[in-house]
């Protein structure tokens, strides 16, 4: 029951439910720095119209792979669509280096030949503030990468 309560079947990370408790947890824990990430593949729509949603699936299986390998231990699922999570610990400079790596992946991976590429937010997470308060940045972020053109990564208050 708690694999399906807290599973996405179509990609096998965890869910938006399960996400959501270990950012809270990792939220609530001791001070640390963390940052969470906004992950969307871009322009997943078009995939979907011209290659079919089987092409579609295959395409969020492919980058939910990349995603889990790229993150190690640290928390990450799907949101919902085609959107992911990602948070990680560490510095602000970690966080940028793993998002490029992320974007790099998915821009080489085989996938790239139908234009797959996907923009990344970062946020830090600021535990003093609802957690609701981190994901909005990133999200702001997410769009700021969209607007400067997608397959790349902005981080909240950086000005880009």
């Amino acid at each position: 029951m708690a694999a399906v309560a807290y599973r996405d079947e179509l990609t096998g990370l965890a869910n938006r439910r399960r996400l959501l408790t270990l950012a809270r947890a990792a939220h609530a824990g001791p001070a640390t720095a963390l940052y969470f990430m906004m992950i969307d593949i871009d322009d997943f729509k078009r995939v979907n119209d011209c290659f079919g949603h089987d092409v579609g699936d295959q395409v969020l299986r492919h980058v939910a792979a990349l995603i889990g390998q790229h993150a190690g231990d640290c928390p990450h699922g799907r949101l919902g669509g085609e959107e992911f999570g990602l948070m990680v610990a560490g510095s602000a400079e970690h966080a940028n280096r793993l998002a490029a790596a992320l974007v790099a992946a998915v821009r080489a991976a085989p996938l790239a030949g139908r234009g797959v590429s996907i923009s990344v937010g970062i946020a830090a997470m600021d535990q003093a503030a609802p957690i609701e308060q981190s994901w909005k940045l990133a999200d702001d972020a997410l769009y700021q990468a969209k607007r400067a053109g997608k397959n790349c990564y902005r981080m909240a208050g950086s000005g880009g």
